[in-house]
C-alpha cells in the first residue's frame, strides 16, 4: 500500500494477541473504513461473485456503475471515480474509489501474511 494512502487515512493494520489467540485488526481514523474492513475476510474480498474487490473493479471499469455494497455497521455506494460510505449509526463520508481498492487490497494482503487470524500461538 502506498505510504501517502496510509498517512492520509490513518491506516494501521494490527495483530493482537487475544489470550493465545491472533486477532488481525484494520484500524483508520475513519471509522467507516475501519468498521467495513473489520466484516471482510480474504475469501469475501476475493469472492468472484460478491467480493469487495469485484465490486470495486466494475465500478472502476464502467463509467455509468452504481454498485451497492457494505458490511454490517456501514453501507457503500461504489461509482467509477467515488465511493460514498454511510455508517449505520449516522454520517457520510466520501473517497476515491481508486483509493478505496487499495486500502481493500492492503486489508487482504494483510490477512494473509502469517501469523494468520485466529492462530494459536
Amino acid at each position: 500500500m502506498r505510504k501517502e494512502i496510509i498517512d492520509k487515512y490513518g491506516i494501521d493494520f494490527q495483530n493482537e494477541n487475544n489470550d493465545g489467540i491472533i486477532d488481525k485488526i484494520p484500524g483508520s481514523n475513519l471509522k467507516y473504513v475501519t468498521h467495513l474492513l473489520y466484516d471482510w475476510g480474504p475469501d469475501d474480498i476475493d469472492d468472484p461473485d460478491h467480493g469487495l474487490l469485484t465490486d470495486i473493479d466494475a465500478a472502476l471499469a464502467d463509467p455509468n456503475s452504481e454498485i451497492q455494497a457494505g458490511s454490517e455497521m456501514v453501507d457503500l455506494l461504489i461509482y467509477q471515480d467515488r465511493v460514498e460510505f454511510e455508517h449505520r449509526s449516522g454520517g457520510t463520508y466520501t473517497m476515491p474509489t481508486s483509493d478505496l481498492r487499495e486500502i481493500v487490497m492492503g486489508w487482504r494482503d494483510f490477512l494473509l501474511t502469517p501469523p494468520i487470524d485466529g492462530s494459536k500461538i
